[in-house]
């Protein structure tokens, strides 16, 4: 695991119940690596290995932090584009996505 990913797996276990995220639906730091985990997991499930780029294009800032730690939770490495990005015409082939030219 990351570093970062490290520490919030440490935060977590020291502050399980305590609030992580206060936004519009709460979210404790259990809470929190549970659905980092299941992201992770997710990832593992579509064969997205350690070292390939995730892209992520999310406007809630509650599922950009999910995305981003769930990400760096499988290894691989969080791409953030903004939400007035387009993505149509990008690729996934076994070696890496990349834009249109």
């Amino acid at each position: 695991m990351s570093n970062i990913v490290n520490e919030l797996h440490s935060t977590v276990m020291d502050n399980r119940d305590s609030l992580a995220v206060d936004a519009e639906q709460e979210l404790t730091f259990s809470g929190l690596w549970s659905l980092t985990d299941r992201f992770a997991g997710g990832l593992r499930a579509h064969d997205i290995n350690k070292g390939e780029s995730v892209g992520i294009c999310l406007t809630d800032p509650t599922d950009l932090l999910v995305a981003v730690y769930g990400t760096l939770r499988n290894g691989c490495v969080p791409v953030v584009f903004p939400p007035t990005c387009s993505t149509r015409g990008w690729r996934r082939d076994s070696t890496k996505s990349t834009p249109p030219h």
